[in-house]
């Protein structure tokens, strides 16, 4: 009894568990690593960046799915730079508003709650930074989320914000009290007023504080990539904040949002950041910027401003500083030179090494070459294959795009390490090339690119597995990475169990979780691979999943985990000392179904309700309210149909016509059909030609469900019924599971055996009587034919009875009937007289021979004949003897005396 219970109790907490979900963030799939201004961080996806200035913003998104147990605390916690002791935010407790600055003696910013439907997001603003500019690329905050709930809690990755704002604010000591020149040299500041100094050929002054360069030589590899500086040449009295591009000439080493023009002013010049100088074509710089002064025409004043920004089509850092602004048209010198050399030149100390991080914004490379002559055609070469533009303003070339003017190539945030190589550019007789090295962090989501389109291959996990008991599953995850060596992708188990009355996720081992669910390594092992050089695969093979494990009440639902992590040398490079992204999904077990998850009508069968053409019939099918409920909970999308032997019953449509129907309830939980008495000739042949009516429940994913690296085998129930094309589950991608599987073994009691038969019509009454006596004659015929053939074939000297029992008791009845003669036979006086009271005489009687006494045509023999007609010869056995010898008839009394009174005696 102890034991009974105890199972029973098992059962029940196996549904409840199997139906748990376990807390995870909820989140949008994406690649992208770095955030922008005005972007979103959706906590729970990969470590990720974001490089803000002043008074930029964020927001935070924090938004959990899972059973939490009916509450959970939503706290954030940040590290300040210089600071390695971890704070904390209680979200669930912030304003709408919020004057409270944190890490304030370094980069300020301030958290405040944003009214939203779930009261899920919240704002991070920046304030000021008060770090050095040498700090700049050493220091930054960290920001993670964690959820605590009643019975764990649940941790982000983090997010790593850093401010340029102290590069943007440099300012060095001037030889003039007239203007802040920030990072650029008075030698640039005098150069951009009065490029009437320059003569011919090519030249170079100091144009950035070489202090400025030092501290960009120790940035992490991918802001060397984006990182841009300079100043703009702005030809209006407007101020710096405001400045438009189609008034300006940027000289800087690149700017994401160049204009044609500017991009043709990159040919004729190029800041080098590596070491501060600006190379340019003395004539061909002078003489654009005479053309471009006159046509802009400024009126009284023109502007000179600092610029620094991070490259990006949505560019996630610019900022902008007045240097010298309205500076007197009277201070200024702009005139034309005339040259005919349209020679180029390659700028010295350009470093032919760029790494690009993927998952950023747009990362561009310039062509380091300079020429006279604006005009002059360059052209950008991939691995000695050449890129060739469209005419538009950019044109997109394998996945990546290449600028109208031929000098500028941009690679997005979407790469791999095919895209790394080798890209030479050329421009005269000059040529340069340089060596990209693609680094992208392990992701779980990659695109690939046909010409200019691309397509997006998911690498995720299942987000959802139903385990079916005694079935196959297989799910992986694949990461995808490129450049990088000491990427690790492992395993993680959560386990629910149910400690002290409530619920608790456990982290587990592959070999902790087998001996909780009493599975080996035979039915459910894990296998890690190299799906290429920077792609790698961990997949999860259940070869039968195992049913509920009664010991401890378990069942094989668990969440899966694949967890990618690189080493803290290559995260570096990125600007993050760790580096981390998941995948999980929930694996769900569903029992494999019996008797108990069905309702049966009891009179399904048609030996028990009578099917028949004049009553009808009707059918009923039902799964348990319980076991849709759980169906339903787990998410489990169930379809169920009629089949008819092979055929979908709804595709019988002769049954249809006002003959039967097929009715649901509680859809497509409870199956009803319902025949109709028929009338129909040709609905009844179809009925009576039908041996079964099966009912399939098919169960399946959702629509829209992530199965790509989902493998079931359904190949083992044998090859799919075509007549029931995709209502077959073996042909519908997204089902993992038929009734239809068990019809012939556990399953078996659902198919109900049809027993419908033609009625017979009765025969005419004259058919009858003509069939009756043909059947009369045929018999009399084969009587006389027996007849024939017995007196045909019958023996003359067949032995009788008699004649076989003699022979039986020793005696041969036909030699004794050779020897035997005629004897005389007299009946002896008796004393007493004859029946008139004489005595009785026995009878004596002398053997006679008939050869002796009697000669043929004697005259003995003449006397018989008056007596021939009186003896009948009926009267003798079939022995021979006479059976009327011994009656009263007087004249064979007579013959009797006359004969002298001898009787023969047998």
């Amino acid at each position: 009894m102890l034991t009974k219970t105890l199972l029973i109790l098992a059962a029940v907490t196996t549904i409840a568990l199997a139906g748990q979900e376990m807390p995870r963030f909820d989140y949008s799939i994406s690649r992208k690593i770095m955030l922008t201004w005005d972007d979103r961080w959706e906590v729970g996806g990969s470590n990720m960046l974001a490089i803000l200035s002043k008074d930029k913003k964020i927001i935070i998104r924090v938004k959990v799915s899972g059973d939490t147990g009916g509450g959970m605390k939503r706290m954030l916690f940040y590290k300040c730079p210089k600071n390695s002791v971890e704070e904390s935010i209680d979200l669930s407790s912030l304003a709408t508003t919020s004057t409270t600055d944190r890490c304030s003696s370094t980069i300020s910013f301030q958290v405040s709650a944003l009214k939203s439907v779930d009261d899920t997001d919240f704002q991070l603003a920046m304030g000021s930074s008060k770090l050095s500019y040498t700090e700049v690329f050493r220091e930054r905050i960290e920001f993670f989320i964690k959820i605590e709930y009643a019975t764990g809690e649940l941790v982000s990755n983090r997010l790593f914000v850093w401010s340029l704002d102290a590069i943007s604010s440099f300012s060095s000591a001037s030889t003039s009290t007239s203007y802040k020149k920030r990072f650029l040299t008075d030698a640039a500041v005098n150069y951009m007023k009065k490029t009437s100094t320059a003569t011919s050929g090519f030249d170079s002054i100091q144009f950035l504080e070489p202090a400025i360069s030092r501290v960009l030589k120790e940035a992490p590899d991918f802001f060397k990539a984006k990182m841009n500086l300079g100043s703009i040449l702005y030809f209006d009295a407007g101020s710096c904040l405001t400045f438009q591009m189609g008034k300006s000439i940027m000289f800087v080493n690149y700017n994401s949002k160049l204009d044609d023009d500017n991009q043709n002013f990159q040919k004729l010049m190029k800041l080098n950041i590596d070491d501060g100088k600006l190379w340019y074509s003395a004539c061909g710089l002078r003489n654009e910027v005479k053309r471009f002064y006159d046509e802009k025409k400024p009126a009284t004043s023109i502007g000179i401003c600092s610029i620094v920004s991070f490259s990006g089509e949505v560019e996630p850092y610019q900022n902008t500083e007045a240097v010298e602004q309205r500076v007197p048209i009277s201070d200024t010198s702009y005139s034309t030179c005339v040259s005919s050399d349209k020679a180029c030149e390659v700028v010295p100390g350009i470093s032919p090494n760029v790494t690009i991080l993927s998952g950023m914004d747009f990362t561009a490379i310039v062509c380091p070459i300079i020429c006279n002559d604006k005009t002059e055609v360059f052209r950008f070469y991939r691995n000695d294959v050449q890129m060739v533009g469209s005419g538009d303003e950019w044109t997109y070339v394998d996945g990546l795009r290449i600028s109208r003017t031929g000098n500028i190539v941009e690679f997005p945030h979407t790469l791999s390490n095919r895209h790394s190589g080798v890209y030479r550019c050329e421009a005269g007789s000059k040529s340069f090339s340089f060596k990209v090295k693609v680094i992208s962090l392990p992701q779980f989501q990659t695109e690939t690119f046909v010409s200019d389109s691309h397509a997006k291959i998911t690498g995720l996990l299942p987000p959802k597995v139903y385990a079916i008991e005694d079935e196959y599953v297989s799910y992986s995850c694949i990461v995808n990475f490129a450049s990088l060596e000491t990427v690790k992708i492992e395993p993680v188990f959560y386990f629910v169990e149910t400690v002290g009355g409530s619920q608790s996720w456990t982290k587990m081992t592959l070999d902790e979780f087998r001996s909780k669910v009493n599975t080996d390594g035979a039915d459910f092992f894990l296998n890690a691979t190299s799906a290429g050089k920077d792609s790698k695969r961990l997949t999860a093979t259940v070869r039968r999943v195992p049913p509920v494990y009664t010991t401890y009440g378990t069942n094989f639902s668990h969440r899966f985990v694949c967890d990618v992590s690189i080493d803290r040398s290559e995260s570096m490079m990125v600007g993050m000392p760790t580096y981390k992204v998941q995948s999980g999904g929930d694996v769900v077990f569903i029992p494999r179904l019996t008797r108990k998850q069905f309702v049966l009508n009891p009179n399904n069968n048609c030996s028990v309700q009578g099917c028949g053409f004049s009553k009808g019939a009707f059918f009923e099918f039902s799964l348990t309210d319980e076991f849709m409920a759980y169906l339903t909970r787990v998410g489990v999308d169930v379809e169920s149909y009629l089949r008819l032997d092979n055929d979908l019953l709804d595709n019988v449509k002769i049954l249809f016509n006002n003959a039967s129907e097929i009715s649901t309830t509680n859809a497509p939980q409870r199956l009803a059909y319902k025949i109709y008495p028929v009338s129909s000739p040709d609905v009844a042949k179809e009925l009576v030609k039908r041996k079964r009516l099966i009912p399939v429940y098919n169960f399946r994913y959702r629509t829209g469900s992530n199965i790509a690296n989902l493998k079931l085998d359904k190949e083992r129930h044998g090859e799919p019924i075509a007549a029931l094309g995709q209502s077959d589950c073996r042909q519908d991608s997204l089902c993992f599971y038929s009734t239809d599987f068990d019809i012939g073994s556990s399953l078996s009691f659902l198919p109900v055996s049809l027993n419908f038969k033609m009625p017979t019509e009765p025969e005419p009454a004259a058919a009858n009587s003509i069939i009756i006596g043909v059947v009369i004659g045929i018999i009399c015929l084969i009587v006389v034919i027996i007849l024939i053939v017995y007196w045909v074939r019958r023996q003359p000297e067949r032995a009788y009875l008699v004649e076989e029992k003699e022979i039986q008791l020793g005696h041969n009845p036909k030699e004794e009937a050779k020897a035997e003669v005629f004897k005389e036979y007299q009946r002896v006086p008796n004393q007493a007289g004859d029946e008139d009271g004489a005595a009785v005489v026995p009878l004596q009687g002398n053997r006679m021979s008939l050869g002796s006494s009697l000669s043929v045509a004697s005259g003995d023999d003449k006397e018989l004949d008056q007596y021939k007609d009186d003896i009948d010869f009926k009267e003798f056995g079939e022995q021979g003897s006479f059976i009327g010898g011994y009656q009263n008839d007087p004249r064979k009394k007579e013959v009797f005396e006359a004969a002298g009174g001898n009787e023969a005696s047998v």
